[in-house]
């Protein structure tokens, strides 16, 4: 079942993660494989320096190990793998001194640039007042999900409260963020609802 079609079929990918969590080492071989295939293109484009990049494939694929036990074989396979993908691209770019990438393209609104510096400083300042003014609880999720790149479990963990409380504060916050922003004259915050 190794043809350049089932490669690119997510359905595909759902199923041998499904059979890897049974045991079936084969498939899980099979999957790591695609996986890499897929994400190497997009991550190559995020982090410029090539043995960096493959850093954070590797790590990618370490997380999905640590964490395929959380994946949901009811649901798709490629949203679980994007968010693995963009935490481990941020914690690349954390530890390089940049503003994280999070997800829903937030980081085209805040990432800093040598030739807009100054625009970048007022961008980051928005954003801080921004999530002064959400509830504390809001404030906490969002940050720990999007900027630490903590997994919604984790977070939940943190915060003492449900993991589908925790989606909802996260999904609250990003709600209310994007209608601040608005306000503040940033059409295009990135920040889907």
């Amino acid at each position: 079942m190794r043809d350049s079609q089932s490669s690119h079929d997510p359905a595909a990918l759902g199923e041998r993660m499904a059979r890897s969590q049974d045991g079936d080492a084969k498939a899980y071989e099979e999957l790591l494989g695609l996986v890499a295939l897929r994400i190497r293109p997009y991550i190559r484009s995020r982090v410029r320096d090539y043995d960096a990049a493959e850093d954070v494939v590797q790590e990618v694929l370490l997380s999905i190990h640590r964490t395929r036990a959380t994946y949901d074989p009811g649901r798709p396979f490629l949203p679980w793998l994007w968010a693995i993908v963009r935490y481990r691209c941020a914690d690349h770019a954390r530890k390089l001194g940049r503003l994280p990438e999070v997800p829903g393209n937030l980081e085209d609104t805040f990432q800093s640039t040598h030739a807009d510096e100054d625009l970048s400083g007022e961008i980051e300042s928005a954003i801080k007042r921004c999530l002064s003014m959400l509830p504390q609880k809001q404030e906490q999720a969002f940050t720990l999900t999007t900027f630490e790149g903590k997994s919604i479990r984790e977070a939940a963990a943190e915060l003492q409260i449900s993991e589908t409380a925790t989606k909802v504060t996260v999904h609250r916050a990003r709600k209310s963020l994007r209608k601040f922003l608005r306000e503040m004259g940033y059409e295009n915050s990135g920040i889907d609802p």
